[in-house]
Protein backbone atom coordinates (compact mmCIF):
# COMPACT_ATOMS: atom_id res chain seq x y z
CA UNK A 1 0.00 0.00 0.00
CA UNK A 2 1.54 3.14 -0.95
CA UNK A 3 0.64 6.54 1.61
CA UNK A 4 1.36 10.24 0.57
CA UNK A 5 2.86 12.29 2.69
CA UNK A 6 4.17 16.02 2.39
CA UNK A 7 7.80 17.05 3.68
CA UNK A 8 5.75 19.40 6.25
CA UNK A 9 4.14 16.64 8.16
CA UNK A 10 7.84 14.85 7.87
CA UNK A 11 9.73 18.03 9.46
CA UNK A 12 6.82 18.07 11.83
CA UNK A 13 7.59 14.62 13.17
CA UNK A 14 11.01 15.20 13.73
CA UNK A 15 10.19 18.04 15.75
CA UNK A 16 8.02 16.53 17.51
CA UNK A 17 10.02 13.56 18.44
CA UNK A 18 13.00 15.58 19.54
CA UNK A 19 10.68 17.72 21.67
CA UNK A 20 12.00 20.88 20.26
CA UNK A 21 9.56 23.04 21.36
CA UNK A 22 5.88 23.66 23.69
CA UNK A 23 4.23 23.69 20.67
CA UNK A 24 5.75 20.41 18.46
CA UNK A 25 2.97 18.34 20.35
CA UNK A 26 1.79 15.03 18.77
CA UNK A 27 -1.75 16.89 18.25
CA UNK A 28 -0.33 19.52 16.48
CA UNK A 29 1.43 16.16 13.94
CA UNK A 30 -2.05 14.89 13.67
CA UNK A 31 -3.33 18.14 13.00
CA UNK A 32 -0.74 18.43 9.95
CA UNK A 33 -1.52 14.90 8.83
CA UNK A 34 -5.30 15.35 8.53
CA UNK A 35 -5.28 18.64 7.35
CA UNK A 36 -6.84 20.52 10.50
CA UNK A 37 -4.39 23.21 11.02
CA UNK A 38 -6.24 26.35 9.15
CA UNK A 39 -3.89 28.94 9.72
CA UNK A 40 -3.34 32.57 12.03
CA UNK A 41 -2.90 35.82 11.38
CA UNK A 42 1.09 35.11 10.70
CA UNK A 43 0.69 32.36 8.48
CA UNK A 44 -2.01 34.40 6.39
CA UNK A 45 0.64 37.37 6.46
CA UNK A 46 3.36 35.06 5.25
CA UNK A 47 1.13 33.69 2.89
CA UNK A 48 0.77 36.67 1.04
CA UNK A 49 4.06 38.20 1.06
CA UNK A 50 4.73 34.78 -1.23
CA UNK A 51 2.16 35.33 -3.46
CA UNK A 52 4.08 38.46 -4.24
CA UNK A 53 6.86 36.82 -5.05
CA UNK A 54 5.10 34.12 -6.71
CA UNK A 55 2.89 36.17 -9.56
CA UNK A 56 3.47 39.88 -8.69
CA UNK A 57 1.18 41.22 -11.42
CA UNK A 58 -0.24 43.86 -9.34
CA UNK A 59 0.13 47.70 -9.50
CA UNK A 60 0.71 49.65 -6.34
CA UNK A 61 -2.41 51.89 -5.70
CA UNK A 62 -2.45 55.10 -3.33
CA UNK A 63 0.79 53.41 -2.11
CA UNK A 64 -0.55 50.08 -1.69
CA UNK A 65 -0.18 46.42 -2.53
CA UNK A 66 -3.14 44.09 -2.11
CA UNK A 67 -2.78 40.35 -2.11
CA UNK A 68 -4.74 37.81 -0.57
CA UNK A 69 -6.47 39.66 2.46
CA UNK A 70 -3.67 41.70 3.03
CA UNK A 71 -2.96 45.72 2.14
CA UNK A 72 0.87 45.88 2.18
CA UNK A 73 2.15 49.03 2.32
CA UNK A 74 4.79 50.22 -0.73
CA UNK A 75 7.88 49.66 1.16
CA UNK A 76 6.62 46.31 2.34
CA UNK A 77 5.64 45.00 -0.24
CA UNK A 78 8.77 46.59 -2.38
CA UNK A 79 11.12 43.72 -0.48
CA UNK A 80 9.23 40.83 -2.16
CA UNK A 81 9.08 42.90 -5.64
CA UNK A 82 12.83 43.07 -5.15
CA UNK A 83 13.05 39.58 -4.26
CA UNK A 84 11.22 38.72 -7.24
CA UNK A 85 13.96 40.76 -9.05
CA UNK A 86 16.55 39.70 -8.50
CA UNK A 87 15.84 36.05 -9.42
CA UNK A 88 14.20 36.67 -12.74
CA UNK A 89 14.91 32.91 -14.01
CA UNK A 90 13.64 31.23 -11.09
CA UNK A 91 10.66 28.99 -11.77
CA UNK A 92 8.05 29.55 -8.77
CA UNK A 93 5.97 26.63 -7.25
CA UNK A 94 7.46 23.40 -8.86
CA UNK A 95 5.42 19.92 -7.39
CA UNK A 96 7.28 16.92 -6.69
CA UNK A 97 7.06 13.32 -5.82
CA UNK A 98 8.89 10.85 -4.42
CA UNK A 99 8.66 7.47 -3.09
CA UNK A 100 10.35 6.03 -0.34
CA UNK A 101 9.74 1.94 0.22
CA UNK A 102 10.27 1.19 4.09
CA UNK A 103 9.83 -2.28 4.21
CA UNK A 104 5.83 -2.07 5.43
CA UNK A 105 4.20 0.44 3.76
CA UNK A 106 5.60 3.06 0.91
CA UNK A 107 5.22 6.44 1.26
CA UNK A 108 5.13 8.98 -1.59
CA UNK A 109 6.77 12.31 -0.23
CA UNK A 110 5.20 15.49 -1.68
CA UNK A 111 6.66 19.00 -2.24
CA UNK A 112 6.15 21.94 -3.81
CA UNK A 113 9.41 24.35 -3.88
CA UNK A 114 9.05 27.72 -3.73
CA UNK A 115 11.86 28.24 -6.33
CA UNK A 116 13.81 25.91 -8.39
CA UNK A 117 16.95 28.14 -9.91
CA UNK A 118 19.15 25.84 -12.03
CA UNK A 119 20.44 23.56 -10.12
CA UNK A 120 19.49 25.67 -6.84
CA UNK A 121 16.29 25.51 -4.32
CA UNK A 122 14.87 28.28 -3.23
CA UNK A 123 12.09 29.05 -0.18
CA UNK A 124 11.03 31.92 1.36
CA UNK A 125 10.58 32.31 4.65
CA UNK A 126 8.62 34.96 6.94
CA UNK A 127 9.49 34.82 10.78
CA UNK A 128 8.38 37.08 13.36
CA UNK A 129 11.58 36.98 15.32
CA UNK A 130 15.64 36.85 14.27
CA UNK A 131 16.00 33.58 12.18
CA UNK A 132 18.03 30.67 13.98
CA UNK A 133 20.69 29.39 11.41
CA UNK A 134 20.55 26.51 13.66
CA UNK A 135 17.23 25.83 13.43
CA UNK A 136 17.09 25.44 9.66
CA UNK A 137 20.41 23.56 9.23
CA UNK A 138 18.80 20.89 11.31
CA UNK A 139 15.61 21.01 9.80
CA UNK A 140 15.15 17.92 7.08
CA UNK A 141 13.11 20.35 4.99
CA UNK A 142 15.84 21.12 2.58
CA UNK A 143 17.74 17.59 2.46
CA UNK A 144 14.43 16.33 1.33
CA UNK A 145 14.36 18.70 -1.45
CA UNK A 146 17.68 18.12 -2.17
CA UNK A 147 17.02 14.49 -2.49
CA UNK A 148 13.78 14.77 -4.17
CA UNK A 149 15.17 17.03 -7.03
CA UNK A 150 18.28 15.82 -6.96
CA UNK A 151 20.39 19.02 -7.12
CA UNK A 152 23.29 19.95 -4.58
CA UNK A 153 22.12 23.64 -2.93
CA UNK A 154 19.30 24.80 -1.01
CA UNK A 155 18.90 28.25 -0.23
CA UNK A 156 16.31 29.73 2.59
CA UNK A 157 15.77 32.87 1.75
CA UNK A 158 15.20 34.77 4.96
CA UNK A 159 12.25 37.68 5.98
CA UNK A 160 12.07 39.03 9.21
CA UNK A 161 8.66 40.91 9.97
CA UNK A 162 9.23 43.28 12.51
CA UNK A 163 7.23 45.80 14.85
CA UNK A 164 4.51 43.53 14.31
CA UNK A 165 1.54 44.20 16.55
CA UNK A 166 -1.65 43.01 14.75
CA UNK A 167 -3.47 42.76 11.32
CA UNK A 168 -5.87 46.41 11.44
CA UNK A 169 -8.15 46.87 8.72
CA UNK A 170 -5.99 44.21 6.60
CA UNK A 171 -3.00 46.78 6.73
CA UNK A 172 -0.01 46.17 9.08
CA UNK A 173 0.88 49.67 10.48
CA UNK A 174 4.19 50.08 11.84
CA UNK A 175 5.58 46.87 10.17
CA UNK A 176 9.22 47.05 8.85
CA UNK A 177 10.34 43.41 6.56
CA UNK A 178 13.91 42.91 7.03
CA UNK A 179 16.04 40.80 4.42
CA UNK A 180 18.41 38.60 5.38
CA UNK A 181 21.25 36.89 3.59
CA UNK A 182 20.76 33.79 2.01
CA UNK A 183 21.30 30.37 4.53
CA UNK A 184 23.18 27.34 2.02
CA UNK A 185 22.27 23.94 2.70
CA UNK A 186 24.82 21.93 0.60
CA UNK A 187 23.88 18.11 -0.18
CA UNK A 188 26.22 15.64 1.45
CA UNK A 189 27.25 12.10 1.71
CA UNK A 190 24.81 10.50 3.63
CA UNK A 191 22.35 12.86 3.31
CA UNK A 192 20.32 10.50 1.39
CA UNK A 193 20.31 8.17 4.21
CA UNK A 194 19.32 10.39 6.78
CA UNK A 195 16.26 11.01 4.39
CA UNK A 196 15.33 7.73 4.26
CA UNK A 197 15.65 6.88 7.88
CA UNK A 198 13.38 9.74 8.89
CA UNK A 199 10.75 8.09 6.62
CA UNK A 200 11.16 4.57 8.20
CA UNK A 201 10.97 5.96 11.39
CA UNK A 202 7.86 8.04 10.72
CA UNK A 203 6.40 4.91 9.26
CA UNK A 204 6.97 2.73 12.50
CA UNK A 205 5.74 5.50 14.63
CA UNK A 206 2.28 5.31 12.31
CA UNK A 207 2.01 1.38 12.70
CA UNK A 208 2.80 1.60 16.51
CA UNK A 209 0.38 4.14 17.42
CA UNK A 210 -2.27 2.69 14.76
CA UNK A 211 -2.31 6.17 12.97
CA UNK A 212 -2.20 4.36 9.29
CA UNK A 213 -6.36 5.41 8.34
CA UNK A 214 -5.16 9.35 9.06
CA UNK A 215 -2.82 8.75 5.96
CA UNK A 216 -3.98 9.73 2.74
CA UNK A 217 -3.56 6.64 0.22
CA UNK A 218 -2.23 6.77 -3.21
CA UNK A 219 -4.52 5.64 -5.67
Amino acid sequence: MTYRVSVSVLEKFRRFREGLTQWDTEEALLDAITGKFIGNDKTQIGGAFHKIIEKYNRSFVSGELYTDGIYFSQDQAQVAVNYKNEHPNMVPEVPIFKKYDTGEIIIQVSARADGVEGLCIRDAKTKFSPPSATEYYNSYQWRFYLDMFQVPVFYYDLFEITNYTGIYNNRLPGVVIVPYEPFECLAYEHMAEDVNQLVRDFAQYIRIKNFTHLLKQVA
